[in-house]
């Protein structure tokens, strides 16, 4: 069954890249991973962050980044908060742009 409406056309997967900032499997990495993705979201309000697990690893990525260039970019630009960051390629959520909302 086809999704109909608005998010089904304005949201979409496709292969790009995001920066991971957190990686851990140690007793309490859960709660590092959600304190890591807080504190990222304090300072950067309109990136994504996501964590995900996969045995035995916690992760934070950041990001919904199309070219490894602009995930570079934004790696220089959190690098010295974040100092363990580093690109990789991801499944990203991005917004297909077909009508231009109005910008703050």
């Amino acid at each position: 069954e086809k999704q109909q409406g608005l998010s089904a056309s304005m949201v979409g997967k496709s292969v790009g890249y995001r920066v991971q900032i957190f990686f851990s499997s140690g007793n309490n990495s859960r709660e590092q991973a959600f304190k890591m993705k807080n504190e990222f979201a304090l300072q950067y309000p309109k990136v994504s962050a996501y964590i995900s697990f996969k045995e035995p690893n916690f992760r934070v990525r950041v990001g919904d980044f199309r070219t490894r260039a602009e995930a570079f970019g934004f790696l220089k630009e959190i690098e010295l908060q974040f100092p363990q960051s580093f690109v990789v390629k991801d499944d990203i959520a991005y917004v297909k742009h077909e009508y231009n909302n109005s910008k703050e």
